[in-house]
């Protein structure tokens, strides 16, 4: 949540919160990341510190550029297909064999920042992100609480983790559903 048992359903979903939430799910070490940052504006110590960590030392972000990570700045609809997209090949699925999206329908693709193409081509594909009309996919559109929700919810369904006799998680490619 964001206050006093509050889970903020229309608060725009910022960077740390939402790197704090993938670690989480991910049953990241904590401990493993303390004391350690490798972007400027990330202060050791602070509630998301070691999840920003954990997410740049596994590959699912780089940052903004120049060293920075983003705290404070909401997560756009490009941002997050691009988060999920690297937290799937971080969970080791096989997202060459996924089918991309054709996007001639929305009239905004070239709102779509070129580093995000493919994410949001591939999170279009799997159901995970759909327009915002028939004809728009609004790229840069902030994305909220809720709707973070919803989708990682969708994202569950189709990137199952299943764990192996040790209990450590065992991954893999997906087996579609139709949702």
């Amino acid at each position: 949540g964001v206050d006093d048992g509050e889970f903020g359903t229309k608060t725009p979903m910022t960077r740390e919160m939402f790197v704090t939430m993938l670690a989480a799910m991910s049953g990241f070490d904590k401990e493993a990341y303390a004391n350690k940052t490798s972007f400027a504006d990330v202060e050791i110590g602070k509630w998301y510190s070691e999840a920003v960590e954990w997410a740049f030392q596994n590959k699912i972000t780089s940052g903004t550029g120049d060293n920075v990570f983003g705290v404070g700045q909401p997560i756009t609809r490009a941002q997050f297909a691009m988060f999920m997209q690297t937290y799937a090949r971080y969970l080791k699925y096989d997202l060459s064999r996924s089918p991309r999206a054709d996007l001639a329908d929305y009239e905004d693709t070239d709102e779509i920042p070129t580093w995000a193409e493919d994410a949001i081509k591939w999170a279009v594909s799997a159901r995970l992100i759909e327009g915002t009309s028939e004809t728009t996919l609004s790229p840069n559109m902030v994305v909220t609480r809720d709707q973070v929700a919803q989708i990682v919810m969708k994202f569950m369904e189709r990137y199952p983790v299943k764990y192996g006799p040790d209990g450590e998680p065992m991954f893999g490619i997906p087996t579609p559903t139709a949702n």
